[in-house]
């Protein structure tokens, strides 16, 4: 933590920091690049690309959804045998949640103990 400190101080070391004086108050606009529109419109691609990110992670009877690894693409850690039994409990949990079961791509990856 020191060295990060020491670190910092040597980089900033000849910039000139503008002074504040406490009793002027000024209006600062929050946000004010930020347009509503964009910030819906990437909220909506998101939650296409992704529709299940609130839900996770989720266990199921021998396997466990972590993650997305990327748009409609899940990471599935399966302890089953049977892979099949993983993939229909997943697809009923889609149904549950209003996705179609063809709509996402699994990435299945076994950790069978022996």
């Amino acid at each position: 933590m020191v060295i990060v400190m020491i670190g910092i101080k040597i980089a900033y070391k000849d910039v000139e920091w503008e002074t504040v004086d406490e009793n002027k108050s000024e209006i600062v606009e929050e946000n004010p690049s930020v347009d509503s529109g964009q910030v819906a419109e990437e909220e909506i691609n998101l939650m296409r690309d992704y529709p299940l990110w609130e839900k996770l992670p989720y266990s199921g009877d021998g396997f466990t959804i972590q993650r997305y690894e990327g748009e409609l693409t899940l990471m599935v850690e399966n302890r089953n045998e049977e892979v099949l039994e993983t993939i229909k409990e997943i697809n009923s949990w889609f149904l549950e949640n209003n996705i179609a079961t063809d709509s996402h791509r699994l990435i299945i990856t076994n950790q069978v103990e022996d």
